[in-house]
């Protein structure tokens, strides 16, 4: 059997505008199975159980708004919003308990939005996490 090796002057696929955009809206999550890889070990007991999956959203990175942002991924379980964050060795967790969120912000500027939620982790630490998002999609 042979395996055919690409060519070195073949280029992927040009992504249309409309394509490029698209890549920057947030995405609900609904299963384990389409949770993107960095963040499947922090959802691998809750695949193995019986719970129903939480609330979950992918916040795509933004490229070419105000900053360039990271990708992350927010879901509420069990009384917490989680904030995942995509590192180049998978990603850190910071939770943040309902009862202990001392504000939420909420911004827009023309298609750039963003929540940030400060308040104590779950480790006892006084912190904020930032999600940045297209508006276009901020219903979710």
């Amino acid at each position: 059997m042979t395996t055919k090796t690409p060519d070195a002057n073949t280029k992927p696929p040009l992504l249309t505008g409309a394509k490029q955009t698209m890549l920057s809206w947030t995405k609900v999550i609904e299963s384990y199975e389409m949770v993107p890889e960095a963040y499947r070990s922090f959802f691998k007991t809750l695949a193995e159980s019986t719970q129903p999956f939480p609330y979950t959203v992918l916040a795509p990175p933004l490229h070419g708004f105000r900053h360039k942002t990271t990708e992350k991924l927010v879901c509420e379980m069990n009384n917490t919003i989680y904030v995942l964050e995509r590192t180049d060795n998978g990603h850190i967790v910071k939770g943040y308990p309902l009862k202990t969120i001392r504000d939420v912000e909420m911004g827009s500027i023309l298609l750039y939005s963003w929540i940030t939620i400060s308040g104590v982790t779950s480790e006892g630490v006084s912190s904020f996490s930032t999600v940045e998002f297209n508006a276009v999609t901020s219903e979710r």
